[in-house]
């Protein structure tokens, strides 16, 4: 019918060609209608799923995008926990947030911001300064655990004493060895009592004497032999005076 709906005026080579350019016009369109070859599996499941479109299989990321998979880097972004020190990023081709970069962990007292300071006390405030974390106070609680002074403290019982810890600023309470109670002020950092109770010897050694303390002691050494010379000089005077009023007498 094809080829008699041609004109006959028509070369029969150009009725070949247009016969060939029919069949692989209709070969085309029946093999749009086909469907795919087999089912469609993405090679990324929990992130993407695939759909035959026409006789290919097309994969996409799944909507809504569940969590670790991502269409774009913002998705990522809850992943970045403070606690494992890694960036995420989409990786559009699996659609999965996988780690773009990952911190070396911070040497002890190091930091990079005040909340790698944290020691969890609320007796402290942390802060990074110049990398470093410098602790001081916090001046922001009440509790009577903390302290910045052993006055600060709670008064400990007897034979007991407290103190305010320079790192910590908390108050620690420990046993006094050896006590007799209202012996010693609990608020006092007290060596505890070896032997009899006698205290150390070592401990209350005197001082050397210094420069001024010698030159001190030669002068006085000085004033001492003077005044002994002129009593001496004045004895002599005495006795001689004496002499000579009796050789005067007698005469």
């Amino acid at each position: 019918f094809f080829f008699h709906s041609i004109p006959s005026s028509i070369h029969p080579m150009m009725k070949f060609l247009s016969f060939v350019v029919l069949v692989l016009l209709s070969f085309t369109l029946s093999s749009l209608a086909q469907e795919c070859s087999g089912p469609c599996n993405p090679a990324f499941p929990t992130c993407q799923l695939s759909t035959c479109e026409g006789d290919v299989c097309v994969t996409s990321a799944k909507l809504p995008v569940p969590e670790g998979c991502c269409t774009r880097t913002t998705d990522c972004l809850l992943l970045n926990d403070d606690d494992d020190d890694c960036t995420y990023e989409c990786d559009f081709e699996t659609n999965q947030c996988v780690i773009s970069e990952c911190n070396e962990p911070l040497a002890s007292g190091r930091c990079n911001s005040d909340r790698d300071c944290d020691d969890n006390n609320s007796c402290t405030s942390e802060k990074c300064i110049d990398n470093i974390c410098v602790t001081s106070p916090n001046i922001a609680t009440y509790s009577p655990e903390c302290c910045n002074s052993a006055k600060d403290c709670a008064a400990p019982s007897d034979c007991h004493s407290v103190i305010c810890s320079a790192s910590s600023f908390r108050c620690i309470y420990s046993e006094i060895a050896n006590c007799v109670t209202g012996d010693v002020d609990p608020y006092q950092y007290y060596e505890p009592i070896e032997g009899d109770g006698e205290s150390d010897s070592s401990s209350e050694e005197e001082e050397e004497p210094g420069v001024s303390d010698i030159i001190g002691a030669i002068i006085g050494f000085v004033v001492l032999a003077a005044l002994v010379l002129a009593f001496i000089v004045v004895l002599v005077l005495m006795i001689v005076q004496r002499i000579i009023r009796k050789l005067t007498s007698e005469r």
